[in-house]
């Protein structure tokens, strides 16, 4: 095949990645109200910066907030300043991030295997269900992910061609390596290290290159890129707040998170057994398929670097003692670049398409879902949900369903093509499905209540609002002020959940949408 006719089918496969960049993390970004309480915390934070003229310590409700470093406020900062603060503006960094993270994925998989395979390791990631999700939330998981994927990327870079025969050598694959794990470090923390150090030691060791596996993390000039870029931050918040940033983060947000259930973020050892089939939905099958090929990994080095860096993230948090489904999502991208490797063993459409024809079915049904099941319920904020679930679940949201099932069932009546491109062809249906009807209608149901709440208390120009046993940070991102989160006192205008009114002893109701009532206080005990 020609020089040209490689370029003209590579502009093919970039322009569709593109397209499905665009639907499934850009289009109606906005449309889904924001996330509590992880949206809401990022996002009211990065507000309190620009009310506070403060850019270095993040706050939250007036009160330092030690979850996370900078970088994710900073670049949400820029998405503030480009679409205003509101869930678009808030988003746009996660969106930016999984765009570049599947681009990053397509070239690496074209270097080490070829276009094809680049095209479907990309279009597999864009199209998966929690890549869409972390892909569409103001928080920090979709830049995080970036940049494990692009330090693995230049670990497994440096391996296939390393030259340098000394530690002093810093080529331009150590110079971005110790960029990525840098601003992964000042994203997330040390994961963003632990799982490359990890990783690599263990592949390098396994091929007797444990010189080459020193000669790139202890390279003298790398680590001063990586203290140049991530540490200036820190030490000047530890200067401001005498290390209180520091005691919280590195002991309470991560060794007590990976030593105790944080949050009551806990689980069994077999956890992510099941998370991991659901996270790559509609490519369930695939994925199971594609471990009947763990086996190459004792002949195909690309193959072994894949496996041990999926093993190794599925391992460390199947005993970390706080998990959470989004922590296998670090070991995900390879497990991209095997199945589309292996895209030839996909046999057999129904198995295939049997994830996506059974959700699109369950969404169909789940209107019809809803009276059934409050027999089984008793409890008062669910109740509640699950009316406004009945209302939003419209005849609209089951034609969509129709609608995609119908395009699903079709693809069993195309026969020139493979399974794995019929498959393709049903993710690109879930991705644009989850972007224009799931996320919108559930975003709604769950937390349209907290911005209706806002916006009720900002129509009525009530000012000094408590919110009380309810953990809804966007309020103060709708409110554009800090809120007072205590117990209220008497007269005061309480927001809380629905299930704690009857602890307050008298209370006159202003305003209620789903699980979440504004109170004018009369007499709280």
């Amino acid at each position: 095949m020609s020089v040209e006719m490689f370029a003209k089918r590579e502009n093919y496969y970039l322009l569709i990645l593109v397209l499905l960049c665009g639907i499934a993390f850009f289009w109606q970004l906005g449309d889904a109200p924001l996330f509590d309480r992880d949206e809401g915390a990022f996002s009211e934070a990065t507000r309190e910066m620009f009310e506070r003229k403060d850019f270095i310590s993040p706050f939250l409700n007036a009160e330092p907030r030690h979850d996370k470093p900078v970088l994710t406020y900073w670049l949400q900062a820029i998405g503030v300043l480009l679409f205003g603060l509101n869930e678009t503006g808030l988003r746009f960094h996660s969106a930016i991030a999984a765009t570049c993270w599947i681009f990053a994925t397509y070239y690496f998989t074209r270097k080490f295997l070829d276009e094809e395979s680049a095209f479907v390791a990309a279009f597999l990631n864009a199209t998966s269900l929690f890549v869409i999700l972390i892909a569409r939330l103001a928080t920090a998981d979709a830049l995080l992910n970036l940049f494990i994927a692009l330090s693995l990327f230049e670990i497994y870079n440096y391996f296939a061609d390393d030259k340098s025969k000394n530690f002093l050598n810093l080529d331009l694959r150590v110079s971005r390596f110790f960029l990525w794990i840098a601003l992964g470090f000042l994203t997330k923390g040390p994961v963003a290290i632990v799982i490359p150090f990890a990783v690599s030691l263990i592949f390098f060791a396994t091929q007797k290159r444990v010189v080459s596996f020193l000669k790139l993390w202890f390279n003298p000039f790398g680590i001063l890129i990586f203290a140049v870029v991530a540490l200036p931050w820190f030490v000047v918040q530890t200067f401001i707040d005498d290390g209180a940033f520091l005691r919280g983060f590195f002991f309470r947000h991560n060794l007590e998170r990976f030593e105790t259930t944080m949050e009551s973020h806990g689980g069994s050892i077999f956890y992510y057994v099941p998370i991991l089939f659901i996270i790559v939905l509609p490519y369930s099958f695939w994925l199971f398929r594609a471990f009947f090929r763990i086996g190459d990994a004792r002949r195909d080095k690309l193959d072994l670097f894949c496996w041990l860096w999926f093993a190794f993230v599925f391992a460390f948090f199947s005993i970390s003692s706080t998990k959470l489904p989004h922590y296998i999502l670090y070991g995900i991208t390879p497990l991209f670049v095997l199945m589309s490797k292996h895209r030839n063993d996909l046999r057999g459409k129904f198995w295939a398409l049997s994830p996506l024809i059974l959700l699109f079915s369950l969404m169909f049904c789940l209107p019809f879902l809803i009276e059934p099941s409050r027999v089984f319920i008793n409890k008062a904020e669910i109740l509640v949900t699950l009316d406004e679930g009945r209302k939003l679940l419209t005849v609209n949201f089951q034609i969509s369903m129709a609608l995609g099932l119908i395009l699903v069932l079709a693809l069993f009546f195309v026969t020139k093509r493979q399974t794995w491109q019929i498959t393709l062809i049903s993710g690109a249906i879930f991705a644009f499905a989850v972007a224009q009807t799931l996320l919108p209608t559930f975003g709604a149901i769950l937390h349209q209540p907290a911005k209706d709440s806002a916006h009720f208390l900002m129509s009525n120009n009530i000012d000094n609002i408590v919110i009380w046993k309810l953990d809804v940070p966007s309020t103060s991102v709708y409110l554009q002020r800090v809120t007072q989160n205590r117990e209220p006192r008497d007269g005061e205008i309480v927001m809380t959940r629905i299930d704690k009114v009857s602890e307050i002893k008298k209370a006159q109701t202003l305003f209620q949408s789903g699980a979440i009532v504004i109170l004018k206080v009369e007499e709280f005990r």
